[in-house]
């Protein structure tokens, strides 16, 4: 789609013309040739023109519902993308119930006061009363900008108007790690709830042995019991990006297993209603709590993944080398392996007396 700004005969104006083709228009910007800024301003009505009749040509084809969730697909084909693929489908889906909210169709109608707007939007709208935090929303507008990009690229709008957006997701609050005393508090829960019942049915105990002892997050500790090695206690474990590892068992976790295997099972645990997502909700409601439905949690500020927090932390104060912990707990970039370790009080004395033996875990913080 062209554009260009030019004099016509003894108009006083500078005119404009935009189209391709037959189809090409034109018309007076209304601003005066003796104005020195009027080239200017001629110049970006002509391309704002332009861009207006290119979305007019591709109407249909601009329209969010004919391009983006298929776009999505096209940028995360491989499998180990699938998770990733599954948030923005998630994320998009609101920003498309906003748009729809507010009659844009199609990325002509985007402007950067909109996007500002669904910030308090997304606050208002959300399922549960905690979610979605901040960063959800600045995430989702970030998608929006991307999604705007390609609008551009495809020649559906002129310009992005999020090109000079810059919002910072505000961090996570670190996860902590478990002391001795809060994982005694744990067992305890987990025995009262669950030690009366069969092993096939104490989820939340396998759940939580295979978190403080090996890290895991909570979909890897529900696994098949045939990828264990009863003989070389060895457990075949599937991480994330598709990859596999072999790792020792820890020994609390044996006899747990035999009993498991004894019993016929197929499964290490089974979640309720085979979802790795309800477990998530069981475990937030024993440690957090839900302030809506009355149910004090016993430990607000922790959470299950505090477990892989508490191991990796752990074998470091034990001397571990990195890799080695990387390996066992399924890490394979550094940067992220360390986000999970936590130093304590403790482990400077060491730089000072190097001999001094090393705690085994900080103190409990104040609640």
């Amino acid at each position: 789609m062209g554009f260009g700004v030019y004099k016509r005969g003894n108009s006083p104006y500078w005119w404009i013309w935009f189209g391709t083709g037959k189809d090409r228009a034109f018309e007076s910007s209304g601003k005066r040739r003796t104005d020195p800024l009027g080239w200017k301003h001629a110049y970006d009505l002509a391309r704002a023109r332009a861009g207006d009749a290119a979305s007019a040509g591709n109407s249909k084809s601009a329209r969010w519902d004919a391009w983006v969730e298929d776009w999505l697909r096209i940028r995360m084909p491989d499998e180990r993308q699938a998770r990733s693929l599954r948030l923005n489908l998630m994320h998009w889906r609101f920003i498309r119930a906003f748009l729809g909210d507010r009659g844009v169709l199609e990325p002509k109608g985007v402007t950067y006061a909109l996007a500002m707007d669904y910030l308090v939007w997304r606050q208002k709208n959300r399922r549960l009363p905690q979610r979605p935090k901040v960063q959800t929303s600045v995430i989702e507008v970030k998608l929006l900008k991307r999604v705007l990009s390609e609008a551009v690229n495809r020649g559906f709008i002129p310009k992005n108007p999020l090109a000079e957006l810059k919002l910072t997701a505000p961090k996570h609050k670190e996860k902590p790690e478990i002391t001795p005393e809060e994982e005694a508090i744990i067992r305890a829960a987990l025995a009262k709830r669950e030690g009366h019942l069969p092993v096939t049915e104490r989820w939340m105990t396998i759940s939580f042995l295979f978190g403080i002892r090996h890290g895991w997050r909570i979909a890897e500790t529900s696994f098949p019991l045939k990828r264990v090695n009863f003989q070389t206690w060895d457990v075949l474990v599937h991480s994330k990006g598709d990859r596999w590892r072999t790792v020792p068992v820890h020994p609390e976790l044996r006899p747990i297993l035999s009993e498991l295997k004894e019993s016929g099972a197929a499964l290490s645990c089974v979640f309720p209603e085979n979802s790795s997502q309800r477990a998530s909700y069981h475990w937030s409601m024993l440690l957090r709590g839900c302030e809506r439905d009355n149910v004090k949690g016993i430990l607000p500020h922790l959470s299950h993944h505090c477990g892989r927090v508490t191991v990796i932390s752990r074998l470091a104060r034990a001397g571990v080398p990195e890799r080695v912990v990387m390996e066992f707990v399924g890490h394979w970039s550094v940067s992220c392996h360390r986000i999970y370790s936590r130093v304590a009080h403790g482990d400077l004395q060491r730089c000072i007396l190097p001999d001094a033996p090393p705690i085994e875990a900080p103190p409990s913080p104040s609640r």
